[in-house]
């Protein structure tokens, strides 16, 4: 009887066989036999090269050599300072690290504060004494518009010091366009003496009009230390106290006397003989014809009535006055204020 080979037991005896001599082989080799030249050197000899493969990895970025550091420097580098506390500066301050560990804000020296003002070098040159203050002038010159209410004139001032060292002072008001044909002139005039401490009236006359009736006059006796006042018909007399003036040359001793040294006044004016208290109001700048004029603002009251008297003195031309205001019991205020003034140190020739 013939039997059939079937395909299953052929792939079984080829892996039996595949086998058999695979174990044959380690076998052989682990006995340690030999095999001749023939069996072992292949027909052409070839090199061989022993590879490893391994996963592909993305190569590191290259390094970057730094400069050696000092032992200073790596010592530092080991141990990192100890942050600050954090510290509010005041305004215009910086702060300042020292070597040691305390640190103090302290005052920028390159922003000066609001109330600490430059250094200046002494100068003696630039310091006045009360003996040192300019020579008033020998000549004056004013003009002046008046208002009183709806009426408008002008005022003529002069003051000349004669060559015997006596002055004169004249004033004359005039209305204005139709007015001057109701009012009259006002005129004013004071004769005196120039001192070291100013003007000392002898002669005061006030006119207004032509009546004879309404003018005052005033002498001054001071050998006697008498005042002899007269208004029209009316006289009177007065002790006379050292520094009277009369009611224009007071105007004037500013020239002499700032006003805020002698700030009391004794004036007379013809009818009457009064003390009166001056304040100072402040300084003020008048924008004027002449342009803008630096002034002493001072004013007088009177306690038992509305009258007050103010006057703007011109720092800049010898404490002259520059603007007048009278305001009378009634409320009525005339006011009077400087276009021109010119000075002089020598009378002009007539």
């Amino acid at each position: 009887m013939s039997i059939k080979s079937s395909p299953f037991w052929t792939k079984r005896l080829g892996l039996a066989l595949i086998f058999s001599v695979a174990l044959h082989l380690l076998l052989v080799r682990g006995l340690g036999l030999q095999f001749p030249d023939w069996w072992s050197t292949p027909k052409a000899s070839y090199g061989t090269i022993d590879a490893v493969l391994v996963a592909a990895t993305k190569a590191p970025p290259p390094v970057e050599k730094l400069p050696p550091t000092s032992p200073v420097a790596k010592s530092a580098a080991k141990k990192p300072p100890t942050p600050l506390p954090p510290q509010e500066l005041l305004p215009n301050e910086v702060l300042i690290e020292s070597a040691s560990t305390n640190t103090e804000p302290i005052a920028d020296a390159s922003r000066p504060t609001e109330n600490t003002l430059p250094e200046q070098p002494a100068s003696t040159d630039e310091v006045a004494s009360e003996d040192e203050r300019p020579k008033p002038p020998d000549f004056v010159e004013t003009v002046f518009t008046v208002t009183n209410g709806g009426t408008k004139g002008v005022m003529h001032n002069s003051y000349q010091v004669q060559p015997d060292g006596s002055y004169v002072l004249k004033s004359e008001v005039e209305a204005k366009g139709f007015a001057s044909l109701f009012f009259g002139k006002l005129k004013q005039q004071s004769e005196g003496v120039v001192t070291e401490r100013g003007l000392k009236p002898t002669h005061y006359l006030y006119q207004y009009g032509d009546n004879e009736d309404k003018v005052q006059r005033a002498s001054f006796d001071w050998q006697a230390g008498k005042l002899t006042m007269q208004n029209g018909k009316k006289i009177k007399t007065a002790p006379l106290t050292e520094g009277t003036q009369d009611f224009l040359s007071f105007m004037y001793q500013f020239m002499f006397v700032p006003p805020l040294e002698q700030m009391q006044l004794s004036i007379a004016n013809g009818k009457k003989l009064g003390t009166y208290d001056y304040e100072f109001e402040g300084e003020e700048t008048l924008s004027t014809k002449m342009g803008e004029l630096r002034t002493v603002h001072i004013f007088r009251t009177r306690a038992d009535s509305d009258e007050k008297t103010e006057l703007w003195l011109a720092l800049d031309y010898h404490n002259l006055p520059v603007k007048v205001r009278q305001t009378e019991k009634d409320g009525d205020v005339i006011e009077q204020i400087a276009t021109r003034i010119s000075t002089s140190n020598t009378a002009p020739v007539p």
